[in-house]
């Protein structure tokens, strides 16, 4: 296998590159960071944004995961990890917010947005029903007119197997 040797000068420019390019993720990262804490201030004064410590044994919190931590009043603060579908570790994202946002029932129009919600999943519950109410009648009415009438009279099929 054969390497390249570089002028000392060129790998240090390409070490600095690469520094910088590092840097400049850091410095958009902690740019997001502190824009998802000033959203989360925005949706509830008493919000914001932590990461547990790997050995973190406070109640609610999951080592090593970002959390949205709610200070509470004359309470212990309560903790809401941020996390993936089955669990995983994610970033802070803006779904996170979106859902905090959804659940905010202090916002005007919320408890509305939830009735709705709530009749638009009863009505789609009625209706699923009806529908297997309906195939099953249908079914039923299948079987009825297979028992009572099979397709080929008894008669004919008498006539057919005398005729053999």
């Amino acid at each position: 296998m054969s390497h390249l040797i570089l002028p000392e000068a060129v790998a240090h420019a390409d070490r600095l590159e690469r520094s910088l390019e590092k840097l400049n993720l850091l410095r958009e990262r902690v740019s997001w960071l502190t824009y998802f804490e000033s959203e989360l201030k925005a949706i509830d004064g008493q919000l914001s944004l932590v990461k547990a410590v790997e050995n973190a044994t406070e109640p609610g919190l999951t080592p090593g995961y970002w959390h949205v931590k709610r200070d509470n009043p004359a309470m212990v603060p309560t903790y809401l990890p941020i996390q993936g579908p089955l669990g995983e570790f994610v970033e802070p994202h803006s779904g996170i917010l979106e859902d905090l946002r959804r659940m905010d029932l202090q916002r005007s129009g919320a408890l509305e947005e939830i009735a709705r919600a709530q009749n638009r999943k009863a009505a789609d519950e009625r209706k699923r029903r009806e529908n297997a109410k309906l195939e099953r009648v249908e079914a039923l009415a299948g079987h009825m007119k297979a028992i009572d009438s099979p397709g080929v009279s008894r008669a004919a099929r008498r006539r057919s197997v005398r005729g053999k």
